[in-house]
């Protein structure tokens, strides 16, 4: 049996339906929330930052993406210390 990781992109086959579809898009922001909070974990970051430590996990727009995302929700705070 895989054991997939919470990381690894939602299986959508092209001929599945839109609802599939939906789903997966979902999912994958979960993933990329879950992974900015995890790289946060380590301390606060800029942007900049996160991206860096999130290479090969998520693109940089995703990060981007996930962290207006976060703040929306107020998971994540600005502080505004720090450079980019």
């Amino acid at each position: 049996m895989i054991q997939h990781s919470l990381f690894d992109p939602p299986r959508v086959r092209p001929t599945d339906p839109i609802t599939s579809h939906k789903a997966a898009a979902k999912l994958r922001v979960s993933a990329s929330h879950a992974a900015v909070l995890e790289a946060l974990a380590s301390g606060p970051a800029t942007s900049e930052q996160l991206i860096a430590r999130l290479t090969g996990r998520c693109s940089p727009s995703r990060v981007r993406g996930a962290i207006s995302e976060l703040c929306d929700a107020g998971s994540v705070v600005v502080c505004g210390i720090g450079e980019t």
